[in-house]
């Protein structure tokens, strides 16, 4: 594997040093927005779970997190128990731009 190989693998499956994601989002944050991407389905708190290999206070934690920072969204908002997320386009630019 040569350096341009290597570089094109960390662009694609990492955030660019410099990037909002790494100043602003823990590594928790960006691993779970990115898994998310990866699903192409809404995230769920299982979903954050099996990504981080965490307990299930942690992953709300981190769920929470990103609620508050509108990098997702509840699928049904205005409900006390949320079950599904979306991934804002914010977060696309905070990871890739």
């Amino acid at each position: 594997m040569c350096r341009q190989d290597l570089r094109e693998i960390i662009g694609i499956h990492g955030s660019v040093a410099g990037s909002r994601a790494m100043e602003q989002l823990s590594v928790y944050e960006r691993e779970v927005l990115r898994y998310g991407l990866r699903l192409m389905r809404p995230l769920k708190l299982e979903d954050v779970k099996y990504c981080l290999g965490c307990a299930h206070e942690f992953a709300r934690k981190i769920v929470r997190a990103l609620v508050d920072k509108k990098l997702l969204s509840p699928i049904r908002a205005g409900k006390q128990r949320n079950h599904a997320y979306q991934i804002m386009p914010l977060a696309k630019d905070y990871l890739f731009g």
